[in-house]
């Protein structure tokens, strides 16, 4: 049996790239790969990528990952993420992708959040991501919404030109 593993790690902000949260992820997920018994094989970081987006290509890591856990010659047999919503904001996606590996053999399994290989696990963790959908999709109506008080007070919105 194949006790190799995969660290996928992401922020969505290219801001994000320049603090500590990509490095407290992978440390995280390596801990928990350390503790279910994986030996980490390879680790995938999408620097400044959103998993909201429906296109791969956007996430470059995210897309490697999956070719490898395709492949016949498959290096890990689990996908470790920090969080659920690290590996997808929508829930349609989480699924689909989720179920891509799942028929490849590969886990999927969050470092902080329930894992349980069960009905309820299942249940629990597709909840997660409906939560991680309505949470990025919640934040988007706020942002607008103040974007758009912004505009009514004569205020910029967005960076401040340079020049």
């Amino acid at each position: 049996m194949n006790l190799s593993c995969c660290i996928y790690i992401r922020v969505s902000d290219e801001k994000q790239t320049r603090g500590a949260s990509l490095i407290d992820q992978e440390r995280t997920c390596r801990d928990f790969a350390e503790r279910a018994g994986y030996k980490v094989a390879t680790v995938y970081r999408d620097d400044g990528r959103s998993a909201w987006k429906d296109d791969l290509r956007h996430r470059p890591a995210f897309e490697r990952m999956l070719a490898a856990a395709r492949s016949p010659r498959r290096p890990f047999s689990a996908v470790v993420v920090f969080k659920l919503d690290r590996f997808a904001r929508k829930a349609r996606i989480y699924h689909t992708y989720r179920y891509e590996l799942e028929r490849a053999g590969v886990d999927l399994f969050s470092a902080t959040e329930p894992n349980e290989a069960s009905a309820a696990g299942r249940l629990s963790s597709g909840m997660l991501a409906e939560f991680a959908e309505f949470y990025s999709a919640q934040l988007s109506e706020r942002i607008k919404a103040s974007h758009q008080g912004k505009i009514a007070r004569g205020e910029w919105v967005g960076d401040v030109p340079f020049g």
